[in-house]
């Protein structure tokens, strides 16, 4: 059986293969990620040649109202820049650690830098130059999230910005590059009150959980 037959492909395969698992890793390629992703209706993760795939089930209305803000937010504070806002259908490679992650949201500065990979007719690109990447934390992935990708992520040299959303309680955790080689500042916000700095804008956490259930 090849990677692709072993990639569930209704909700009623993945709901069976979860019956017995709470995450599901199967050998890949590159190329084979690429391929199968485009065709899915739900999120996969590539990361040191495995398809990685969390019982996460259809994305919340919490998920995406969380997101939405955000690229809201987002749009706000770079449209007359040359930043770019993307959802999660752009997916950013990173080749020191050999994975392929589908952030929430992605912002790049300036032209869009990728690695390309054609399967027949088919060209599969992901981004490698992401200036802020943005995660919805999941009960499912938030461990992932938060160790093996958080890792991957502080690796990408154009990458200035992390953060995390909680959607279990009022929670941003925000890592941002600083001058110093390999160092990172991280800093908690627990309050509709608090604001963190983007581009010296505020942006305030009642923003981003605005109209949601923890508003």
């Amino acid at each position: 059986m090849n990677t692709i037959e072993k990639i569930p492909t209704s909700a009623l395969e993945l709901r069976e293969m979860f019956e017995e698992q709470s995450e599901i890793r199967i050998s890949a390629s590159l190329e084979d990620f690429y391929q199968i992703a485009s065709e899915l209706d739900y999120k996969i993760q590539f990361h040191q040649s495995e398809i990685i795939i969390f019982d996460m089930g259809k994305a919340s209305e919490l998920h995406e109202l969380l997101a939405a803000n955000m690229i809201g937010l987002l749009f706000i504070i770079f449209r007359n820049s040359n930043y770019k806002v993307y959802g999660s259908n752009r997916s950013v490679y990173i080749s020191a650690c050999q994975s392929a992650f589908e952030p929430d949201v992605v912002v790049v500065s300036g032209k869009n830098e990728t690695v390309k990979y054609r399967s027949g007719d088919k060209v599969y690109e992901g981004l490698t130059n992401p200036a802020i990447i943005v995660e919805v934390l999941s009960k499912s992935t938030r461990q992932f999230d938060l160790s093996e990708k958080l890792d991957c992520y502080k690796q990408i040299n154009s990458l200035e910005t992390i953060i995390f959303i909680d959607q279990a309680k009022v929670s941003v955790s925000v890592y941002q590059r600083t001058a110093q080689q390999n160092e990172w500042l991280n800093s908690d916000y627990q309050s509709l009150t608090q604001h963190l700095n983007l581009k010296n804008t505020p942006v305030y956490l009642s923003d981003i959980y605005l109209k949601t259930e923890l508003s």
